[in-house]
């Protein structure tokens, strides 16, 4: 079926899911993904590839003290996006 407008994905998106909604790092170093990351999983990818994967969208100053109100989500190999979360990255 043509022109529902919906994208088609190839197969079933990967699952992202957070413990916590904020990430504390302290300045200039990149904040570490995995210590709040409670799953990641697709059915054809493993963890490293998700992980490398992650996209980030928002500016985040790892040099300056604060909050950041960013958005996370990753990609598998078939491009199917998973679920966009949001979160604060808290540098310190």
């Amino acid at each position: 079926e043509a022109g529902d407008g919906n994208e088609e994905q190839s197969g079933p998106a990967p699952v992202l899911v957070m413990n916590s909604d904020e990430i504390i790092t302290k300045k200039g170093t990149a904040p570490n993904w995995n210590t709040v990351i409670e799953t990641m999983s697709d059915d054809k990818d493993d963890y490293n590839t998700l992980y490398n994967n992650l996209k980030l969208e928002g500016q985040v100053k790892l040099n300056e003290a604060g909050e950041y109100p960013v958005t996370l989500y990753t990609v598998d190999s078939d491009g199917n996006k998973s679920e966009v979360i949001n979160l604060v990255v808290r540098v310190v």
